[in-house]
């Protein structure tokens, strides 16, 4: 049983690029590198992220597969008395359950198909659906996304309400 506890001493660590180096350094409690052989090393210097691309999104990045088990269950679920009491806590009324069964139809539609035809309709049925869940209201909106730290934030220690040393509150 000297298996179980013995443990294989730790490789090197052998980071591919400058920048997991760095997070090497730091993780290790190293010293970081200095300000002058950053500028001896233009490609460590910090670069501007990339700018996100506003065009629609790929469709490699929808899936290309559909468990008809899961649409089933997800059906069955929304039917139960389980989803019936979902539906009344979370949005106060009964909801239809017809988009799950129609999910559940599709996916058994899809067993004639050719693989790549599969795919294809695979990926177009998750496209249409979020196009169709992004034109009316959904649970995104509730939240306005701030942009800046609000003034007193964390000011005091939530476990004894008492202000953080050096945060007191600001009058």
């Amino acid at each position: 049983m000297g298996w179980w506890w013995r443990s294989d001493p730790e490789a090197p660590i052998k980071p591919s690029n400058h920048s997991a180096l760095a997070a090497a350094c730091e993780v290790a409690d190293m010293t970081s590198p200095n300000v002058s052989t950053l500028r001896q090393q233009p490609d460590l210097l910090p670069t501007q992220p990339d700018v996100p691309n506003r065009s629609p999104p790929d469709s490699s990045l929808y899936p290309s597969t559909m468990s008809c088990r899961d649409a089933f269950d997800a059906a069955y679920y929304c039917a139960s008395f389980g989803g019936k009491f979902n539906d009344i806590y979370r949005y106060g009324e009964l909801r239809s359950c017809s988009e799950h069964w129609g999910q559940w139809r599709f996916c058994m539609r899809l067993k004639v198909l050719q693989p790549q035809e599969r795919e294809q309709r695979v990926r177009e049925f998750y496209r249409e659906k979020e196009a169709h869940t992004r034109v009316g209201r959904n649970s995104e909106e509730v939240w306005k996304r701030r942009t800046d730290i609000p003034e007193r934030y964390m000011w005091k220690n939530p476990d004894t309400m008492e202000p953080i040393e050096g945060l007191e509150e600001k009058a």
